[in-house]
C-alpha cells in the first residue's frame, strides 16, 4: 500500500507574482486588513479582507491556493479558507484592473483534530467478511470510494453517496470479475488518463485482471496475459510514475510447479499493456568457458532461445567427447558468498545420452566440493536440487575437507558414460543458491545479464525505496522463519530495468515485520524504513548513501503489539507525515511527527479508540478536507473513523 498524502507537503511560502501591486489610484485592488490573521489549516473558517476597488469578480489566494469567495463588496471580500498546511502566507487579490498582495497576512495552524466512529458509515459488506481494503474515486465525482476483498478473494466495489456514506453495489461490473478470486490487489491511475484503474493477483484458476473506471463506476475489465511460467501473483507494489506518468509495479511471482520459491519481478506498465520483466527482453549475453579434465574433450556454454523452462532463455551446452570422455565443468562465479550454502538448484532439460549431470561449490581454497548429480535419461525438463553440502566429496585445494569461507564459485559438471554419445546438448535454467534463514541467491535466469532476486514463501512485507540516494527505485522487503526474528533485504536498481544488484541483509530483534513504510523520518532528504510487526515497531535511518543505521529507541514510541498495517498521511497539517498503525491484538496507533526526527503517541489525545484491527485505508471520506481513517476488524467488518476539528 502505498503512503497517502492528503495533500503536497513541498508548499511554497510566498506565491509567484504575476501581477504589480497596485495603491488604488488606477483602479487595482488595494488590501488594507485581513481578519482575522489566524485560522488553521483545517480550511472553512470565513476571513475578512478590506480595501478598496474590489469587485464580484474578485480572485483570492492564499499563498499558492483560491479561496472560495463568499460575498463581495467595493471595499469587503469574504472568503472561505481551503484546506491547507500550517504557516504564514501571502493574501492575494485579482481584478480585471490588476491585483495586490499582503505580505504574510495570514497565519495557518496545525489543525486540534479528533476521531470519532461513525456508526453505519459503510455497513458489512453483504458478500461476507473482508481482508483487504483501497481508496479511489470510481466514479470521478471528487467523492473517494472504496475497494476491497472478502476473505475468499471476491471483488467487491462501495461507492461513496457523500458525507461518507458508502453502498455496496454489485451492479456496475462490465465482464465477470465478480465471479473470479482473488489474492492482492492495488489501485491508481497507471495509464496516466485522469480515471481509477485497479489490478489485481489472481488465484489459481483466476488471471491477474486489470479494471479500468468509467465516470459511472462502471469498469471494463481485461485478463492480464502475462506470459509467464511465473503465473502465480503474490503481490503487487506500486512504483514512481515514470516521465510520462506512468506507473509500473513490483511484483512478487512463483511458477505452479513451485509455490514455494518467489521472485521478485517488475510488471511494466508499456501504456497499452503491463508485462513482466523476464519478457521484457531476449536471452542475455551469459557465455562462460567451458574446461575439461582431461585434455580433448570440448564443450561451449551460453545463452539460447531454443529451449527454457521460464521467460524466454536458458543455457545451452554443447559437448563433443570424440577424443576422450572425460569431466566437462561450466563454472558461474559468486560475489564471495559469506555462508555455506544449504543447497543449490537448477532445472534442465537432457537428451537421453546418459551422461551424468552435477555440481559442485568451489571454496575460498579452491577445494572443490562435489554433488553426486543425475544421470540424462529424458528429453524433458527436470529438477536437480542438491543439498547438504558438507556431505559432497571433497577435491583439490587445501584439501582438509572443510568448506572455508567465502564460496567463490558454482561449476556445472557433465560426466559421460561409456555407452553414451559423443556429441550432444542440453539445457539448464534457474540457477539458485539457497543461503541461511529465508533468502536465496539467485546465479542466473539467462534472460537478463543480472541477478534475479528470490525468496521463499515468506516474505513478509515489500516496498520500493531509494537505497543509494539515486534512481532508478530500488526494493526492501522482509522475511522471516516460524520462531526466528525478521530479516530485512535490501536490492537495488529495480524500477527502472529490472537489474537487480543485492545491497544486503539487516536483523531486525522482532518477529514477523508485516509492513515496511518509506518516508524520511530525519528530514535529510533520504527515505528511512519504519517496520511495522509483531513487537517493537522499528526505526531505520538511511545515512543516504546506502546504509541504515536502527535509532528505534530515540524514534519510535513503545509499541509491542502485533502490528498488522502501517500508513502515512499529515493528520494535523502540521506539513509533518504523521504515522498511523494498526493492530491485531491491541489498540489503533497514531504517531505524530514531533519535527525532530520522532514520533509521538498522540493516540489518546485524537480520540482514536479503537482496537484488534488489521488492515487500514485513509481518505477524505466526509469532503471536509481532513484525513478520516478505514479500519478492517479482526472479523472483517469495515470500521470508520472520521476526523474533525474540535
Amino acid at each position: 500500500m502505498m503512503s497517502f498524502r492528503f495533500l503536497p507537503l513541498f508548499l511554497s511560502i510566498t506565491t509567484t507574482v504575476w501581477f504589480s501591486a497596485g495603491c488604488g489610484s488606477d483602479g487595482k485592488p488595494e488590501i488594507s486588513r485581513v481578519e482575522p490573521a489566524t485560522v488553521s489549516a483545517a480550511g472553512g473558517h470565513v476571513v475578512v479582507i478590506d480595501g478598496k476597488n474590489f469587485d464580484a469578480d474578485a480572485q483570492v489566494l492564499l499563498g499558492v491556493w483560491p479561496a472560495e469567495v463568499r460575498s463581495a463588496t467595493g471595499g469587503r471580500l469574504e472568503i472561505v479558507t481551503p484546506t491547507g498546511v500550517s504557516g504564514t502566507y501571502d493574501v492575494t487579490v485579482r481584478t480585471t484592473k490588476g491585483a495586490d498582495i499582503r505580505r504574510n497576512a495570514l497565519s495557518m495552524t496545525p489543525v486540534a483534530l479528533r476521531y470519532d466512529p461513525a456508526p453505519g458509515a459503510i455497513p458489512a459488506s453483504p458478500s461476507g467478511p473482508l481482508m483487504a481494503l483501497a481508496s479511489l474515486d470510481a466514479n470521478l465525482d471528487g467523492a473517494p470510494d472504496v475497494a476491497a476483498l472478502t476473505t475468499d478473494g471476491a471483488f467487491r466495489l462501495a461507492l461513496n453517496q457523500g458525507q461518507g456514506r458508502f453502498t455496496w453495489t454489485e451492479t456496475l461490473d462490465a465482464s465477470a470479475v465478480l465471479d473470479g478470486r482473488f489474492s492482492a490487489f492495488v489501485s491508481g491511475d497507471f495509464d496516466a488518463d485522469g480515471a481509477a484503474e485497479i489490478l489485481l493477483c489472481g488465484q489459481p484458476g483466476t488471471a491477474d485482471s486489470r479494471l479500468d473506471f468509467a465516470s459511472d463506476g462502471s469498469f471494463v475489465t481485461t485478463a492480464i496475459d502475462l506470459r509467464s511460467s511465473f503465473s502465480i501473483c503474490h503481490d503487487l507494489i506500486p512504483l514512481p510514475p515514470d516521465a510520462d506518468g506512468k506507473t509500473s509495479l513490483l511484483t512478487w511471482r512463483s511458477r505452479p510447479d513451485v509455490p514455494s520459491l518467489r521472485q521478485l519481478m517488475v510488471l511494466r506498465n508499456t501504456g497499452n499493456a503491463f508485462q513482466l520483466d523476464e519478457a521484457s527482453g531476449e536471452a542475455a549475453d551469459v557465455t562462460r568457458p567451458v574446461t575439461s579434465d582431461v585434455e580433448g574433450a570440448i564443450g561451449t556454454f551460453s545463452s539460447s532461445t531454443e529451449q527454457s523452462a521460464g521467460g524466454k532463455a536458458s543455457g545451452r551446452l554443447d559437448y563433443d567427447f570424440t577424443v576422450v570422455r572425460t569431466t566437462l565443468r561450466v563454472s558461474f562465479p559468486l560475489p564471495e558468498l559469506t555462508w555455506i550454502p544449504q543447497s543449490v538448484r537448477f532445472e534442465f532439460f537432457g537428451d537421453a545420452s546418459g551422461h551424468t549431470l552435477s555440481l559442485a561449490l568451489v571454496d575460498a581454497s579452491g577445494e572443490r566440493f562435489s554433488h553426486s548429480g543425475a544421470a540424462l535419461t529424458t528429453t524433458s525438463w527436470g529438477t536437480l536440487e542438491a543439498t547438504q553440502v558438507s556431505g559432497w566429496l571433497p577435491s583439490g585445494g587445501d584439501g582438509n575437507g572443510v568448506f572455508n569461507l567465502p564460496a567463490t564459485a558454482l561449476e556445472l559438471t557433465l560426466t559421460p558414460i561409456e555407452a553414451g554419445p559423443s556429441t550432444g546438448a542440453l539445457f539448464v535454467d534457474n540457477l539458485i543458491v539457497t543461503g541461511p534463514v529465508t533468502g536465496r541467491y539467485g546465479v542466473t535466469d539467462f534472460e537478463r545479464p543480472i541477478t534475479p532476486v528470490w525468496a521463499s514463501d515468506e516474505v513478509t512485507s515489500t516496498v520500493w525505496t531509494l537505497i543509494d540516494g539515486l534512481e532508478p527505485a530500488d526494493a526492501a522487503f522482509t522475511t522471516a522463519k516460524t520462531g526466528e526474528n525478521a530479516l530485512l533485504h535490501l536490492a537495488l536498481g529495480a524500477g527502472d530495468t529490472g537489474d537487480w544488484s543485492e545491497a544486503g541483509q539487516i536483523p531486525l530483534p522482532v518477529g514477523r515485520i508485516r509492513r515496511l513504510v518509506p518516508l524520511d523520518v530525519d528530514f535529510d532528504g533520504d527515505l528511512d524504513l519504519v517496520a511495522v510487526g509483531s513487537g517493537q515497531d522499528q526505526c531505520l535511518i538511511h545515512d543516504g548513501r546506502g546504509s541504515f543505521f536502527n535509532d528505534t529507541i530515540a524514534c519510535l514510541p513503545i509499541s509491542r503489539g502485533d502490528g498488522r498495517d502501517a500508513v502515512t498521511a499529515d493528520a494535523n497539517l502540521d506539513g509533518l507525515a504523521d504515522l498511523f498503525v494498526t493492530a491485531a491484538d491491541g489498540l489503533c496507533r497514531l504517531f505524530e511527527a514531533d519535527g525532530a526526527g520522532g514520533f509521538i503517541d498522540v493516540t489518546p489525545v485524537f480520540g482514536l479508540d479503537c482496537e484488534n484491527m488489521t488492515a487500514l485505508v485513509l481518505l477524505d471520506a466526509d469532503g471536509n478536507g481532513l484525513v478520516d481513517a478505514l479500519f478492517l476488524d479482526g472479523s472483517g467488518l469495515p470500521v470508520l473513523f472520521m476526523g474533525s476539528e474540535e
